[in-house]
């Protein structure tokens, strides 16, 4: 949430219309940074407790950190914390998305991935053969539709098709 309210002012402090003087401003630039200093400091100490890969938002989170810090400390991080088929699946999950479909006969929900999205942490193509390995008949069923959403956003890039793009999905639902 930190990152969040942090990015929203930052945006703020950027786009600013020069609608009253600059020193009426809440913030300027430089108390930005320093905001944006203390949420790297928690985001690493949250890491360090092995909270991140359960934070709501994580992949959002996880993106600021690697946005705002100087480090290769969030990729290494990404790394390390996947090691189990657990915290893999965990992790793929926090990137899946919802949208809302709606059609004169019905409406629902459609879960969707774009496994580039993970690229700035870890390889899709290393996450796709480590989800290849596992035996489906073992793990819960959430774990098997994160693999099964993630498999169909491969097949989607491999077609040529932009499994970022929510209508991509919706398409493709239509279409079966």
């Amino acid at each position: 949430m930190e990152s969040f309210t942090i990015c929203r002012i930052d945006e703020f402090v950027v786009c600013w219309t020069g609608r009253g003087a600059p020193d009426q401003r809440l913030l300027n630039h430089e108390e930005i940074e320093k905001l944006k200093e203390v949420a790297i400091d928690k985001f690493a100490e949250t890491a360090e407790v092995d909270e991140l890969l359960s934070t709501p938002h994580m992949d959002s989170v996880l993106g600021r950190w690697q946005e705002w810090s100087d480090s290769d400390r969030p990729q290494e991080w990404a790394e390390e914390a996947t090691q189990s088929d657990a915290a893999l699946l965990q992790f793929v999950n926090q990137f899946i998305r919802q949208g809302r479909y709606s059609s004169i006969s019905e409406s629902g929900t459609i879960k969707y991935i774009d496994p580039r999205w993970l690229e700035p942490f870890l390889d899709y193509s290393t996450v796709e053969d480590r989800f290849a390995e596992l035996d489906r008949s073992e793990i819960e069923e959430w774990e098997v539709d994160t693999i099964e959403i993630f498999e169909q956003g491969i097949e989607f890039l491999d077609d040529g098709q932009d499994p970022g793009e929510f209508e991509t999905w919706s398409m493709s639902r239509r279409s079966l």
